[in-house]
Parts: structure tokens; C-alpha cells; sequence
């Protein structure tokens, strides 16, 4: 592997000015001439910058990956950002939990910059996330480890992502998960030596609390995202808005942790404590990957209690039936989370530098260097790896004030001769009882009389775009509606924003449709891999062994 000022990054995170559009022709290819004999099957996304496109081989259909399309005629000074994000990609492909490179290269004719992509099949993680609920602590813990672990290997390359969430955690439909968008990821560590980070970027609710006030240490700032994907895991809603003083649920959280409130009554009291490790307002106290990877919670096999994990679902609401902490009292609650810190910290202190200068130690213990023996265990439950597998991409408009990147493209597919075969999983379509051209209209009214804006797609084709107005931050989504195995099926998928909101208006849409809906459609939507399937503990199990 080249090393990092080989590929073109300099130490700073920066791209080098050495390398010209034209030297970015071709890079890294791991096949032959990809976009030479693919054909375009339809757009996947739009982003800031142009859109991904999902691409398959004219010699073997099967062959299917996703291209990012950059307009230089519309975006010429993106170039080297971009070939900065793919460069970073290319470091890290070869690992089974990131979205992996295949090449990139320059389209002179069509004056577009090309990078192409691991198509994964699956789906975003929000998609798998009940809004207000979360899933099965089995579940949650299942893609955690994953997502660990694909954050240890970003960080062992010396990589900080910077915007770890939901809509940029892709499954495989075997529920692999890959770690995608890399446009906010810079170099932190370069021979040896680390460099602390001033820029101000992620999405406000992910982000760590001293990215906004001071230079921050790379590791810990993601560390501190992963506790919030956390959050959403296992509770189905987001910690707080923002990690700032104005915001009265992040004040809770720091000054006296109460767990009178949600999202905490939804969390059990281990998974509450491995999340006061996270969530940590201090970098130098926070847990490192290591210490998480030693935590009981991260360890535990509940599999074993799988009678204890069943979770009823009523009107959107789960009541979980065993876990020993929801029903108790807060001041109980809180007593024993005491307790299970005071066990937990006796031997397993954070071993943090104190920032100085931007020139730091690498034996901080988000490396794999000073760690104690004890934090080698139990490593991830993730499966084997398909064939292929997709990106959902984005580029921030400004790369200077990258805050509030709500922009992500999403994940919808395509049409082929099997109809169901380019079709990611999701759990946001369903089938209805009325033809297509009329199930249209009636999602617009459903929209209008939930205050959504509707903007219609090009005369002749169903397609809808709807601007949820009411949220706090821009979320829209794109309603398709397609006729396929003799069925109507209304296809909704996230466009901009955030993925909870998104399938809350989903719900409320739906619902608004309820008199159309076809009740036996859910059993074959499931057998065409159409929506996600029941989640089996069972074959978590297996896949953890």
C-alpha cells in the first residue's frame, strides 16, 4: 500500500496541488476499465456536487456497482476535494466493514470526475431502526460491534471519518455493515506522529462537544458519534439536538444524568453504562475502542437471554418484556448504574494525552499501542461478506462550514428485467389496492394535509418529492410508485435529512393512506426482498460463533 503522501494527501489532511485533473484519469483500479461496457441503470442519489448512479457490466448483469458522478462544468473547484475522498477510500478498502473503492477516474468527453463504488444491497441502518423504539438489544448490539470495528481499522490508518450516523452505515443484505461517505474524513496521524483537528464539521446531533469549542483529538470526536448511533439503536430517537449548553437534554445529561427521561428509560442500565463511557463531555475520560470492546455489554452473549429480549410492538410503542431495568424506579436505576461504574472503573482507566500542540502522541488508547492485554477479547459478531455491496455518498456544499450535513444521497434502485433484483431492502414501501395514477394523488393530499410540500417529478413519470417543513432540520424524501408482479408498490426513500424523521413521515403518510393499503402484500414484499425481514436472534447467533 502506498503511503499517505504517495496517494496524493499531504500530512495535513490536504490534497496535494501537484496532482492535475487529467493525472486523476485512472486510479487504483481493482477490475478492467469500469464505465467502459457498463451501462447506467438508473440514478440512485443526488448530491451536492452530482449524483450516484448505479452502473452494471454489459458482459455479466450481475456485476452491479455504484458510480459517484461529479459535474465539473458546474462544480470546478470540487475536483481535488473529491479526489482527496476517494484517495482516503482507497486507504481504507480493504476491510469488510467500509464501503470499498473500486477506481476513480475523469470523463473528458462528459467533463465529469467518476468513483466508483461497492454497491451495497441492504439498505441504510436508520432503515432498521423503529422511530421511538429501536431494536432488540441482540441487534443493536450486533451491528455496534460491527461499526466498532470498522472505526478501529479507520483509525489505524490514521483516518478520522467525522460524520459517523445512521444514513452512512450501509447493510448487505446478509447485514454486513459497511462504514460509507468519507467527504468530512481527514489524515490525523501521518508517520508516527498525530495532529489535533480544528475543523468544525459533522451533523450537529452526532458530533462530539469539543468540535464546536476548541482543537480536538480525532479518535475520541468519533468515538463520541458511535454513542450516539448507539443511542439511536437501542431507543429509536436521538440524545439531544446538539451537545451544547442552549440545549437543556445535553445539560441534563452532563450536570446530573437523569434517567427519568427519555431516551435513557429505553436503555437498560449495562447499556447505560458503557454509554456514560461514551458520552463523556470530557475527550481525555472518554472510553477509547478498546475499553469498549472490553465492556460487559460489548461482550455479553444475549443470545442466552433471548426470552428477555422479545419486545412487543403496539401503536409504535415496544414494551420490553425482561430487561430488568425499564420498570424500575429512576433512584434504583441510578444506584445501580453507580455501582456498575464503580466495577467497571476500578481497572480500566482511559489512557488520553493532554493536548498541547498539534503535534502529539500516537500511545493514546484509541491505537492499538499501550492497551491492556484484557481489551483483546471478544472482538465483533460480523458475518461473511457477499460478493458486492453499495454506497450512500455525499459532499458537504461548503467545505469550510460542514456543520449540519443533512445533504446524503439515498439509497433507492432500480428496475431490470427481474424487477426485484436491483431493489434495495427497506422497510419504507408497501403495496396498495388502487392503480398507480391514483395513488399519487391521494399521497398529495395525504402530504398537504400534514403540511409537507410536494413537488411533482417530470410529466410521465410517478414520482413524488416531499419537503417535511415541520422538522427542526431539512428533511425530504422521494415517493415512487411502481406496478410490478401485478401489484402497486409505493416506494419511499430518504433524500436529505434525518433518517428518524424521514420514517416518522412515513408512518404518518402511510397512515393517512390506510384505506388503501394492501394488508396481504407484507408476506410478498418479504419473499422479493422488497422490506427487511424479521430480524432472527437465532441466526445472530449463529453468525456471532
Amino acid at each position: 500500500m502506498a503511503s499517505i503522501a504517495e496517494e496524493g494527501i499531504t500530512t495535513d489532511g490536504a490534497e496535494s496541488n501537484s496532482k492535475s485533473k487529467s493525472a486523476a484519469t485512472r486510479s487504483g483500479s481493482d477490475h478492467a476499465n469500469y464505465g467502459v461496457g457498463w451501462n447506467v441503470v438508473r440514478t440512485l442519489g443526488e448530491g451536492a456536487y452530482g449524483e450516484v448512479k448505479l452502473v452494471v457490466d454489459s458482459q455479466n448483469p450481475l456485476n452491479a456497482v455504484a458510480m459517484k458522478v461529479i459535474d465539473l462544468a458546474k462544480h470546478p473547484d470540487v475536483v481535488e476535494t473529491v479526489r482527496k475522498e476517494a484517495l482516503l477510500m482507497r486507504m481504507l478498502r480493504n476491510h469488510v466493514n467500509i464501503i470499498k473503492y473500486l477506481d476513480m477516474r475523469f470523463e473528458e468527453n462528459l467533463d465529469e470526475f467518476q468513483i466508483f463504488l461497492e454497491y451495497a444491497d441492504g439498505g441504510e441502518l436508520f432503515d432498521q431502526i423503529e422511530p421511538d423504539v429501536g431494536m432488540p438489544t441482540q441487534k443493536a448490539q450486533f451491528y455496534f460491534r460491527q461499526l466498532i470495528k470498522g472505526l478501529e481499522y479507520i483509525h489505524s490508518r490514521g483516518v478520522a471519518h467525522r460524520d459517523i450516523k445512521p444514513e452512512n452505515l450501509l447493510l448487505t443484505k446478509n447485514d454486513l455493515l459497511k462504514i460509507s461517505d468519507f467527504g468530512m474524513a481527514t489524515v490525523f496521524r501521518h508517520n508516527g506522529r498525530e495532529r489535533l483537528l480544528d475543523t468544525r464539521c459533522g451533523t450537529l446531533p452526532y458530533v462530539a462537544p469539543e468540535v464546536l469549542s476548541q482543537k480536538y483529538k480525532a479518535q475520541p470526536a468519533d468515538v463520541w458519534s458511535c454513542g450516539i448511533v448507539l443511542v439511536a439503536l437501542l431507543a429509536g430517537e436521538l440524545a439531544w439536538d446538539s451537545p451544547t449548553g442552549d440545549c437543556d437534554a445535553f445539560n441534563d445529561w452532563t450536570e446530573s444524568a437523569n434517567l427519568d427521561a427519555n431516551p435513557w428509560t429505553k436503555i437498560g442500565t449495562v447499556a447505560l453504562s458503557l454509554l456514560r463511557a461514551i458520552l463523556n463531555n470530557n475527550p481525555l475520560h472518554r472510553a477509547c475502542i478498546k475499553r469498549i470492546q472490553a465492556h460487559p455489554w460489548f461482550t455479553k452473549d444475549f443470545s442466552k437471554e433471548r426470552a428477555h429480549l422479545s419486545r412487543t410492538y403496539s401503536n409504535g410503542v415496544a414494551n420490553a418484556t425482561g430487561s430488568g431495568t425499564l420498570d424500575r424506579p429512576a433512584k434504583r436505576r441510578k444506584r445501580s448504574l453507580n455501582t456498575v461504574f464503580e466495577v467497571l472503573d476500578g481497572d480500566q482507566s482511559v489512557s488520553q494525552p493532554v493536548p498541547g500542540n498539534n503535534s502529539v502522541s500516537s500511545n493514546d488508547c484509541g491505537t492499538d499501542v499501550g492497551c491492556p492485554t484484557a481489551c483483546k477479547r471478544q472482538r465483533d459478531g460480523s458475518t461473511t461478506p457477499p460478493n458486492f455491496a453499495n454506497n450512500s455518498f455525499s459532499q458537504p456544499e461548503n467545505v469550510d462550514s460542514m456543520l449540519l450535513s443533512y445533504s446524503q444521497i439515498g439509497c433507492s434502485q432500480s428496475q431490470t428485467p427481474n424487477p426485484f433484483q436491483r431493489l434495495v431492502r427497506r422497510m419504507t414501501r408497501f403495496c396498495v389496492t388502487v392503480p398507480g395514477h391514483d395513488v399519487l394523488g391521494m399521497v398529495v393530499v395525504a402530504c398537504d394535509n400534514l403540511g409537507y410540500t410536494v413537488r411533482k417529478g417530470p410529466h410521465g413519470q410517478s414520482i413524488l418529492t416531499v419537503l417535511i417543513t415541520k422538522t427542526r432540520r431539512e428533511t425530504s424524501f422521494v415517493v415512487s410508485v411502481y406496478e410490478m408482479g401485478g401489484r402497486v408498490l409505493v416506494d419511499c426513500r430518504r433524500s436529505k435529512g434525518d433518517g428518524l424523521e424521514f420514517k416518522r413521515a412515513f408512518v404518518a403518510v402511510k397512515q393517512k393512506l390506510n384505506d388503501v393499503v394492501c394488508r396481504e402484500s407484507g408476506a410478498w414484499l418479504e419473499v422479493n426482498g422488497l422490506v427487511c425481514s424479521q430480524f432472527q436472534l437465532s441466526q445472530l447467533s449463529l453468525a456471532q460463533d
